[in-house]
């Protein structure tokens, strides 16, 4: 039986050379190719547009398959679509109209990706290049023909050869680089690292907050040690990772900001390989490494952060899908329409409950993402001892939870600091959640897990919203706990004032490695060993990279900051406004400002004095030897 579609089309185009491809032909090619350049460009233009990397679109290798099978599903549809408006007008030229559709929305796509031009003037300039194509293809008709039914095949195998390639060199990447790694020392315990971006210490039930925010942590911090003065290293995602991960301050790693990137090449240098970072000496001892980031923007593989995990969950398949051109348009659509959404849950697209779209972000991995990931990936493979970097974004704005039912504070007319609350809530049940599940599997009782943060955020203090902006003490006191049943005691709390770049000296110490020259100390253990005061800790230091913010009247708008909190005092240096004093035992929302006070001076003094010295070179922990161990 002859088909329908291609018969109508001949009937239109009368006697040819060439016979007219089927409809769906035409456009499997036109799909096919936009999608092959959307891809590449994507890629490309994430790169170009570096400097605006906050806020743009993020993407990784498997959008060069994804987005022509996401181009491919939308120009079936229309084929369809315009196949039911032939039979409706039957004098519809209907091959140049479906030239004069899909090469319109060829050049839209393309325009769109660069974020260069406004939506507008993508679709405008997107049909007169339609228009151009569909006059050219009239007068080369029998070429075109030709053109399509030669190519298409070539290009579709060009997306499974891609598709096939990606999946299975990361899947046997993946795979030999566990099978290398040494035997571990048997009964090594798991060490399971989770970060809450944005969260800030005084918003927690469990430092002093009026609310009840965080039951699950509460509990959790009852069966460990708490850190009551637990300062991060900025005030942005960005640098306190990198810290977090190398045990060294901004000024020694220098990830204080998106680096230019090259568009070809693919190594980036925001975080370069001149520290190790905490996974590669776990892997030498055998552990297997993970890493599972729900801020994709800036704990990702781009910024250089996926060093030392032989497993990193940054962009995963179903990430990727909305971050195409239409398809950000479609999951809009899907995600931020609750019936609809939850219509498609209930017939089995069961990951759809808990994302959400957040703006040119992307799909926001929520809390469940992140534990079923873990999950899955730990009971892949129980004989080994494993390490996990986990970060939540749950916290982060926009604040709120998913649901309505989850308005706990805000009740749908609140605050931020409601909102935030809300959020902050949602976060709590998650991780109860994976403590739970960690109980259920039995490893609990073999397991370090450390519950911390990379920043916190301020809520209409000082008249700002958000972070990045500034230093003060809502900003970077964090969070910071550790747990292990048996091993690490339960209830203590320290008050004496530390950094959370400790974090890598603690966990090598915590594993019977505290003889390791690969990370600065002191590592914490010593303040639960023997608590009380210690009078020659080293005061934790925060920076702060001048960040130029269009839209916003911020100190980082001016000039870079730094700061260094000891045992009374938080003293705070601008580039351009100077210096600022605070006593945050007696002021905790900083807003008596000492700096200038005569009795205070040699305060300020000593504080200046102590960052300038510690600042002017890094850190030294062992030399040749460290170097020659990091790079192995």
């Amino acid at each position: 039986m002859p088909n329908v579609i291609e018969t109508g089309i001949e009937s239109r185009i009368g006697t040819r050379e060439e016979r007219a491809p089927s409809l769906f032909v035409i456009a499997a090619w036109f799909a096919v190719v936009t999608g092959i350049c959307e891809g590449f460009g994507l890629l490309a233009f994430q790169r170009i547009n570096w400097a605006n990397w906050g806020s743009m679109v993020h993407v990784s290798i498997p959008i060069i398959w994804i987005a022509p099978i996401v181009d491919l599903t939308v120009a079936l549809l229309l084929a369809v679509a315009l196949w039911v408006v032939s039979r409706l007008f039957p004098r519809m030229p209907l091959t140049r109209a479906a030239v004069l559709v899909y090469a319109s929305g060829m050049f839209y796509i393309w325009l769109a990706l660069t974020e260069r031009l406004t939506y507008h003037a993508d679709i405008l300039l997107g049909i007169g290049c339609g228009i151009a194509i569909s006059r050219w293809f009239v007068k080369h008709q029998a070429l075109t023909f030709r053109i399509w039914r030669t190519s298409l095949p070539w290009l579709a195998a060009a997306v499974i050869l891609a598709l096939v390639a990606g999946e299975g060199r990361e899947w046997l990447r993946e795979r030999d680089a566990v099978a290398k790694l040494p035997p571990a020392a048997p009964g090594s315990p798991n060490v399971l690292v989770i970060v809450i971006d944005t969260l800030r210490a005084d918003h927690m039930s469990m430092y002093g907050y009026s609310r009840p925010t965080t039951p699950n942590v509460d509990a959790f911090a009852q069966q460990g040690v708490t850190f009551d003065n637990a300062i991060a290293p900025s005030s942005w995602t960005l640098p306190s990772h990198a810290s977090m991960l190398t045990g060294r301050y901004t000024y020694e790693h220098g990830a204080d900001s998106v680096k230019p990137m090259s568009v070809l090449g693919h190594s980036l240098t925001t975080l370069d390989n001149r520290y190790p970072m905490l996974g590669e000496p776990l892997e030498r001892h055998g552990y297997r490494t993970a890493g599972f980031a729900g801020n994709r923007i800036f704990f990702s593989r781009h910024m250089g952060l996926g060093r030392g995990f032989t497993h990193f969950e940054d962009f995963t398949t179903m990430d990727m899908f909305p971050r195409t051109v239409v398809g950000r348009k479609v999951a809009t659509l899907v995600l931020n329409h609750d019936r609809l959404r939850m219509a498609l849950v209930g017939i089995g697209f069961r990951r759809l409950e808990h994302l959400q779209m957040v703006g040119e972000e992307g799909i926001r991995k929520r809390g469940p993402a992140i534990n079923e990931a873990v999950l899955d990936w730990i009971d892949k493979d129980r004989s080994r001892p494993f390490f996990a970097f986990l970060n939540y974004y749950d916290v982060h704005g926009p604040y709120g939870p998913r649901h309505s039912a989850g308005q706990k504070f805000s009740h749908g007319k609140g605050t931020n600091a409601d909102y935030y609350d809300d959020g902050v809530a949602d976060m709590d049940t998650f991780v109860g959640n994976l403590l739970h599940e960690l109980d259920h599997r039995g490893l609990t009782d073999n397991t370090f897990v450390i519950f911390t943060s990379d920043h916190g955020e301020l809520l209409d203090e000082h008249g700002m919203l958000g972070h990045r902006n500034a230093l003060y003490r809502q900003l970077i006191s964090v969070p910071f706990i550790i747990r292990k049943p048996g091993v690490i005691p339960a209830g203590v709390r320290v008050e004496t004032p530390v950094t959370i770049s400790a974090l890598p000296a603690t966990v090598m110490e915590l594993l019977g490695w505290g003889d390791q020259t690969l990370f600065p100390g002191p590592s914490l253990v010593e303040l639960w060993k023997h608590p009380g005061p210690h009078a020659d800790w080293p005061y934790p230091l925060s920076e702060l990279a001048q960040f130029v913010h269009s839209s916003q009247e911020w100190p980082s708008q001016s000039g870079s900051m730094q700061s260094m909190v000891s045992d009374k005092w938080h003293y705070i240096y601008h580039d351009k406004f100077g210096a600022q004093l605070y006593d945050w035992m007696l002021d905790k929302p900083e807003l008596n400002n000492l700096s200038k006070a005569p009795d205070d001076a040699p305060v300020v003094q000593e504080l200046a004095t102590r960052v300038k010295d510690l600042t002017a070179k890094p850190r030294d922990v062992g030399g040749e030897a460290a170097k020659a161990e990091g790079s192995r």
